[in-house]
């Protein structure tokens, strides 16, 4: 417990300084403030002063405990700044800020805009120690610095303001063409025009009449060519697209009927060497494609194949795109692809011959007829289809397929029913008019004498006039597999006299 010194009221005075920082100079100002406090006054030490952000304590600190009263003070690291001096007193055992403080980023200012481009942050949302800037140049214009960024150090602005300009197309030079422009210096930018003619009069424009100069500094597409009628030009366009170049010679004009020979760039190949060669037709050409070569890897022997054989002769070795066929032995089929082929290494799946056993003819179904061709002999995997006359009802697949020599299950037709104007005129009913309007049924003056109901399909009746049944919802029948139950009405009058 630490020991009261003076139980008397007593004044403290305790010497504050706040430092603070000119704009101009850095100048330390200290202002000594006297605090008057009517409380007792305890011995107690502190602990070694607390760490606190961006920011260093100024002196040796290597003492475990400090007095009452002793005061540190902080400064900011590199890039980091305070208004006022940071400082601690030890009071009471604890260490107490005398001014709530921390050391904020340095500011570096606005960094700068350039002509002909912007810039975008993209580290940090403001202008302080730390920050990333980005300079872009706008479209048509180029970075000719070496330096896109600026960033904001500890001192300020990192890197000179970067520099934009404007991004030039190629003169066109060609000793046949007429170069039609405003612009007489050969510098072309984004959005010049240039027009074209041939100087010879018996010469004609092969390309586009008119080329735009593009943000990037490239023509919008390939300059024309001046050519006597039916002769060729070799694009240098479609000579990198296709990877190929000319051999032996760099001549870009070739009459029509003239042979033109290419070769591949490294790295890349040709199926067809005889491609490589191409004759101008009529001013068009058709230019060769090479591919870019891989390494390919030989097969072995190709896989055997159960009740089957390779048509051709069988070797050790096989190049990389090789094939050779297969053929089943006799009562046996083909599944799959007869042929199949060597790909770096690894041949493809050979294909399966299954035994081949015919069904005979397919099974009759009572009512029902085979829409397909019937033979004798069906092989495996065959099909036939069934259909039902008009109100029958097909129950199961109309489809069977002949399957190891059996053909499976064929469908049924389920039987119609016929409504028999004798057996209603025995029950004393008849069709009910407004229930049985959606059936087949036959009408005569607004009265329906006869249905023609599916299987399963439901038919209401009405009791004739004079009768009447028990149960209205026995009026109700089923057609059941060309079976119909009629219900019975009984007369009102018998009824009334037997009770």
């Amino acid at each position: 417990m630490p020991r009261l010194i003076l139980l008397l009221v007593i004044v403290s005075f305790t010497t504050l300084c706040y430092a603070t920082i000119s704009p101009d100079k850095e100048r330390i100002e200290t202002t000594t403030e006297f605090y008057a406090k009517f409380t007792p006054v305890y011995e107690s030490n502190c602990t070694k002063p607390p760490k606190i952000e961006n920011a260093f304590l100024i002196g040796d600190m290597e003492e475990e405990t400090y007095p009452q009263g002793h005061k540190v003070i902080y400064g900011c690291h590199p890039g980091y700044l305070s208004f006022y001096k940071i400082q601690m007193l030890c009071l009471d055992g604890k260490w107490r800020m005398l001014r709530d403080l921390q050391c904020r980023k340095k500011p570096c200012g606005h960094p700068g805009d350039i002509p002909f481009g912007s810039f975008q942050l993209i580290n940090g949302d403001q202008f302080v120690f730390g920050a990333v800037v980005e300079y872009s140049c706008d479209d048509g214009y180029q970075m000719v610095t070496k330096h896109k960024t600026r960033i904001c150090s500890a001192s300020g602005w990192i890197n000179q303001l970067p520099q934009c300009e404007e991004r030039l197309c190629p003169p066109v030079r060609d000793d046949r063409l007429r170069v039609l422009s405003s612009v007489y210096d050969e510098e072309f930018t984004m959005g010049h025009v240039i027009n074209f003619a041939c100087k010879n009069p018996r010469h004609i424009l092969k390309g586009p009449h008119r080329l735009y100069c593009t943000a990037d500094g490239t023509w919008d597409r390939d300059p024309p060519t001046c050519e006597a009628s039916g002769s060729c030009t070799v694009q240098e366009n479609e000579v990198k697209r296709n990877n190929i170049q000319l051999k032996n010679n760099g001549i870009l004009h070739y009459e029509d009927k003239e042979e033109i020979q290419f070769e591949c760039v490294s790295g890349y190949e040709i199926s067809d060497l005889a491609k490589l060669i191409i004759q101008c037709n009529s001013g068009i050409l058709k230019y060769p494609i090479c591919q870019k070569k891989v390494h390919k890897i030989p097969c072995g022997r190709p896989p055997h194949t159960a009740h089957g054989e390779i048509i051709e002769t069988i070797k050790d070795s096989y190049s990389s795109g090789s094939t050779v066929t297969y053929k089943c032995l006799q009562t046996f089929k083909h599944q799959g692809r007869k042929k199949i082929k060597c790909q770096n290494g690894i041949w493809d799946e050979p294909p399966l011959c299954v035994e081949d056993t015919p069904c005979g003819k397919p099974p009759h179904i009572l009512y029902g007829d085979i829409t397909t061709t019937i033979k004798d002999r069906y092989s495996s995997g065959s099909t036939v289809k069934y259909k039902c006359p008009q109100f029958y009802n097909l129950k199961g697949s109309g489809v069977i397929k002949c399957r190891k020599g059996i053909w499976t299950e064929p469908p049924l037709c389920l039987e119609p029913c016929t409504t028999s104007q004798k057996n209603m005129s025995e029950n004393n009913i008849t069709l009910s008019l407004n229930q049985n309007r959606n059936k087949e049924c036959d009408q005569k003056e607004q009265q329906i004498v006869k249905c023609y109901l599916k299987h399963n399909e439901t038919i209401w009746f009405a009791c004739l006039p004079g009768y009447k049944i028990s149960d209205p919802k026995e009026l109700k029948s089923k057609c059941d597999r060309g079976i119909l139950t009629y219900p019975r009405c009984f007369n009102r009058q018998l009824e009334r006299n037997t009770n």
